[in-house]
């Protein structure tokens, strides 16, 4: 199972890490935010930020601030939000771009995405948006994906 990180609010002093999540919270896995590619990811290309991550092991979308510039979303006001990462590290969240479009391939979305800072991914599409597309067929050997 991979390790994932919690968002919660910047005030909020109780150790996330040792509490059980919640299914409303958004999620990150360690590897995403870490920009590893592992067997439960798999990168495409959207038009809005560049490299993408599809990753099965987080709930949310989450873009890294140069993507959002590059992509010319709306600036952020400003958040109270901290990712915290399963090893104890707490990373603020400025904010969420609410309702942004993007696609994948020739199909159009919009989606939520949490600014967080990434390594190695401009764009992380979680479960969430995932879980939106209805049946999915993945060939991991192949690199290819179908809705």
């Amino acid at each position: 199972m991979g390790t994932t990180a919690y968002l919660a609010d910047a005030d909020d002093e109780s150790d996330p890490g040792k509490d059980e999540a919640t299914p409303d919270e958004p999620q990150i896995s360690l590897h995403a935010i870490a920009g590893v590619c592992t067997s439960e990811t798999m990168q495409v290309r959207i038009r809005m930020g560049g490299v993408s991550l599809l990753d099965s092991g987080s709930t949310d979308n989450f873009i890294a601030a140069e993507a959002a510039v590059r992509a010319e979303l709306p600036t952020l006001s400003p958040g109270q939000l901290r990712v915290t990462v399963a090893n104890g590290e707490r990373v603020r969240c400025p904010g969420v771009y609410r309702g942004e479009p993007f696609s994948v391939d020739r199909e159009s979305f919009t989606g939520d995405f949490f600014a967080l800072p990434l390594a190695g991914y401009d764009v992380v599409l979680g479960t969430q948006w995932l879980a939106a597309l209805g049946p999915i067929l993945w060939d991991f050997g192949l690199h290819t994906m179908s809705f």
